[in-house]
C-alpha cells in the first residue's frame, strides 16, 4: 500500500503542531511553576518573618567575579 504526498504533508503538520504546542506549554509553564506555582518554594517553618522597613545585608557573587570600572 502506497501512501500518498498529502497523507505525509498531514503527518507532518500533526508533528509540528504538537512540537510548537509542547514548546508553547513548557515555555508558559515554567515561569507559572517557579514564581506562581503552590509546588514551588517553601520556606522552613522555624525560619522568622522578613520586617518590612529593615536594612539587611546581603552580600550578591556575581558583583565580584568582574573588576568595575
Amino acid at each position: 500500500m502506497t501512501r500518498s504526498r498529502d497523507d505525509h504533508t498531514g503527518r507532518r503538520l500533526v508533528h509540528a503542531s504538537l512540537v510548537l504546542g509542547s514548546g508553547a506549554v513548557l515555555l508558559a509553564g515554567w515561569p507559572w511553576l517557579s514564581l506562581l506555582s503552590p509546588w514551588g518554594y517553601v520556606p522552613p517553618a522555624d525560619r522568622p518573618p522578613i520586617e518590612s522597613g529593615v536594612t539587611s545585608q546581603v552580600f550578591v557573587y556575581g558583583t565580584l567575579r568582574w573588576r568595575w570600572r
